[in-house]
């Protein structure tokens, strides 16, 4: 099963972090990624800009509105998206608990990816 994990993280507390500790955070990352890739879990990574430098597009009354920044006022940035095949949302939760990023204001949420065939199927 293809899973999305969504890694959120405090701002704040980011641009807080001396540079060093910024790039131990980053070079742990990097060699976590690597190993769950080389046990075939890792099916893609990608990381996000800060949200300052995003559009948010919507349809209000029919007209369409483009907004600088994100939709949604948070209190975490999402920065990474990761792909993981893993045998069960309680597997990808199991590999998701050993990152690095969990130590230091991280978080993951973690969601089953739909399968789009199914879906096309059913509407015809």
């Amino acid at each position: 099963m293809k899973f999305i994990c969504l890694g959120y993280f405090n701002q704040e507390l980011l641009d807080a972090m001396p540079l060093d500790e910024v790039n131990a955070l980053i070079a742990e990352s990097l060699a976590f990624g690597a190993e769950l890739a080389k046990a075939g879990h890792v099916l893609g990574i990608e990381l996000l800009q800060s949200p300052d430098f995003g559009k948010t597009v919507r349809n209000i009354n029919g007209k369409v509105e483009v907004t600088d920044g994100t939709a949604v006022v948070m209190d975490k940035v999402l920065i990474p998206i990761i792909t993981l095949e893993a045998e069960s949302i309680a597997h990808a939760v199991e590999l998701m608990s050993g990152h690095p990023a969990l130590t230091r204001s991280g978080s993951f949420e973690i969601r089953r990816v739909e399968d789009m065939k199914e879906m096309k199927e059913q509407v015809g």
